[in-house]
Order: structure tokens, then sequence, then C-alpha cells
């Protein structure tokens, strides 16, 4: 459970174990309906083995929950997920009219 949410959510996991399976691992997953519903089927876990025996694992399970709650929110709001490692910064994409939010001095060379 634990290495599926380091893969989906550190986007530097996935880059030191770059490959064909990795990748459409994170396609799956990479719709918030999706997302919510793994969260919460770990947070079900989490609350299940807290019903058979009473643990620390309280804290996990809430915030598990609360992940889950917020994919959820952003599938009712229909937005989209953050711009991942395959996307370019709109800075650096002058096709979209946008200007840098940086400027460097001609004379100095600083920002």
């Amino acid at each position: 459970m634990a290495v599926a949410m380091l893969f989906l959510e550190i986007p530097l996991c996935t880059l030191c174990c770059a490959g064909p399976r990795t990748e459409k691992f994170q396609e799956i997953f990479a719709k918030p309906l999706l997302r919510a519903i793994l969260y919460v089927g770990f947070a079900f876990l989490m609350w299940l083995s807290i019903a058979i025996a009473a643990s620390t694992l309280i804290i996990p399970a809430i915030t598990l929950t609360a992940t889950a709650g917020l994919y959820g929110t952003s599938v009712f709001k229909k937005e989209d997920p953050v711009a991942d490692k395959k996307q370019r910064l709109p800075i650096d994409d002058p096709e979209q009219g946008r200007q840098p939010i940086y400027t460097i001095n001609e004379n100095t060379g600083l920002l």
C-alpha cells in the first residue's frame, strides 16, 4: 500500500524507477476519481484494522480519509490535476501568450 502511494504522490520515485510499468501505473491513476477510489480503499483497510484491534493506526486512517475526501472534492468540482513532469510550464511556452514572471537585466545579467 505504501509503495503504491509513493509512486502516485512523489514524482521523484517515478523518475528513479522509470519504465513502462510505472508509466502505465501512473496513467491508470492520473484521474482524481481513480485516486479517490484508491484512497477510500486504503482508508477502509485502515479503519477495518482499527475495528479489529485498536492501535495507533488512527492517525493514518484519518489522513487517508481526508485525502480521499479532498480527491473526491476535486472530482465534484471537475478540477484537473496539477501539472506533472510531462507538461511544460506556462512561462516556457511562448505560444500561450504569457509573459515570464521574471526578467533579466541586460546590463548586469541578474534577475
